[in-house]
């Protein structure tokens, strides 16, 4: 009885009335269908040709009968022709009365020549005697074998994965020749750095600052230089430099303001008499050059031999911030393209305002740097354009600028060199809130 019960509960009658088979046989399959738009692109083709169907049979009948079925005479009892009968075809299935929106002109032009031969053939048949019904017959199933070949083969021309849909119709093997033929048709040259010449301009500028508190000791031994040491706790510079002045007791109005490619006529004058056409600052342009060297090397691993065993083995690949994408702008003035950095999302901050202030620290005796304090009653001595220092450089149709931070004449080539203050990790995570982190310092073992 209990087999008998679920052989008859069971939706499949040819299945096993076995209890455990019974009861798996209930359990669907998972239904799969492929990741395709085959259904959305071809819905409307398929109604032009049920439409077109439809039509021919009522065509074969006319041509049966020798008259037009009751219902279906036109106006005055004229004969239709093809291009009627296929502009018929596109409002009947479009409802919108617009032709051109129910076929494409290709099928309407090949349906309007098939109802011509079919009817020229009619007449020819009816001119020798013989029967509309059997030629008619004839005709009727060899064109109804070629339209559904056609209707097949366009079928499967319009059948588009989801990934040919969005890559304009072209297979993955298509698109892939296709990127071929564009990269052989791409004029590529070879660039030879030997044949690169790089120029410096010309021009007169004021001295470059030198380092203060005698600090120029760490020009000439490598290592870390410690202000104090930890055991003895002798000081081995002024201990001046253990205090920052904090940012909102420094006066910033005293320094000259920084002023991007665009905004400096010095540097677009420079451009004009020089004749370069593209000009900018090399901090505008680094994060653009830092993408040129990860092509150039291939993206080479970072090298970490420098650091010491005490550090753990950290990783050789760059990090997301700087295998970002970067964007500059190209400023059109007077003839001129000069480069800006995109700055939409960038803003001052406390890093960036310690990092005028210990420049300005690092290159100027104790009694100078005093004149800055906002409580000082002494003026500072304000800063002009003309009291930066700028190197300029010449590479092609491109003029460079670059600000010299700091110069030493004992060091080789010209001497310059850069300062670079780096805020410690509390600060530089979360600088909005750097005062909670003022209290940071750094342990030595």
């Amino acid at each position: 009885m209990l087999r008998r019960n679920l052989a008859q509960a069971s939706s499949w009658r040819s299945r096993p009335v076995c209890v455990f088979c019974a009861t798996r046989s209930q359990v669907q399959p998972f239904q799969t269908r492929s990741f395709a738009t085959t259904d959305p692109l071809l819905g409307r083709t398929a109604k032009q040709f049920n439409e077109l169907r439809r039509i021919r049979k009522q065509n074969a009948k006319k041509a049966q009968f020798g008259k037009e079925g009751p219902g279906e005479a036109q106006a005055g009892g004229a004969e239709s022709t093809p291009q009627q009968d296929v502009e018929g075809v596109g409002n009947a299935v479009d409802g919108s009365g617009a032709s051109t929106k129910g076929l494409s002109s290709k099928t309407k032009k090949q349906l309007s020549a098939r109802l011509t031969k079919r009817r020229k053939n009619v007449g020819e048949a009816a001119a020798a005697g013989e029967q509309p019904t059997q030629k008619a017959e004839r005709r009727e199933k060899a064109l109804s074998k070629a339209e559904r070949k056609a209707e097949s083969r366009e079928r499967k021309d319009e059948s588009k994965s989801l990934k040919e849909a969005l890559t304009g119709g072209e297979s993955f093997e298509e698109a892939a020749r296709t990127r071929k033929e564009r990269i052989r048709q791409l004029e590529i040259q070879i660039l030879n750095s030997d044949d690169l010449t790089f120029e410096a301009v010309e021009v007169d500028k004021p001295a470059v600052p030198k380092l203060a508190y005698g600090l120029d000791r760490v020009l000439f031994n490598p290592g870390v230089y410690r202000l104090q040491d930890p055991r003895s706790r002798i000081y081995n510079f002024d201990p001046y430099l253990e205090r920052i002045m904090p940012v909102n007791e420094f006066d910033f109005d005293a320094l000259s303001e920084y002023k991007t490619s665009s905004k400096d006529q010095d540097l677009l004058d420079l451009t004009k008499r020089v004749g370069t056409k593209f000009t900018g600052s090399t901090s505008s342009m680094s994060s653009i050059l830092q993408h040129f060297h990860y092509l150039l090397s291939n993206f080479r691993p970072l090298n970490h031999d420098m650091l010491s065993r005490s550090f753990p083995d950290p990783s050789k690949n760059f990090s997301k911030v700087t295998l970002a994408a970067s964007a500059v702008f190209l400023r059109y003035k007077d003839g001129i393209y000069a480069i800006d950095a995109d700055k939409t999302h960038d803003g001052p901050n406390i890093m960036s305002w310690l990092g005028h202030s210990l420049e300005k620290l690092l290159t100027t005796d104790r009694k100078e740097f005093e004149l800055y304090r906002r409580s000082s009653p002494d003026k500072a001595p304000e800063e002009d354009n003309a009291s930066r220092c700028y190197h300029y450089s010449k590479q092609g149709n491109i003029l460079m600028r670059s600000q010299l931070d700091a110069q030493d004449p004992r060091l080789p080539g010209t001497g310059v060199f850069d300062l670079k203050t780096r805020a410690v990790v509390s600060i530089r995570m979360n600088h909005r809130e750097y005062e909670s982190g003022s209290g940071y310092q750094l342990r030595y073992g």
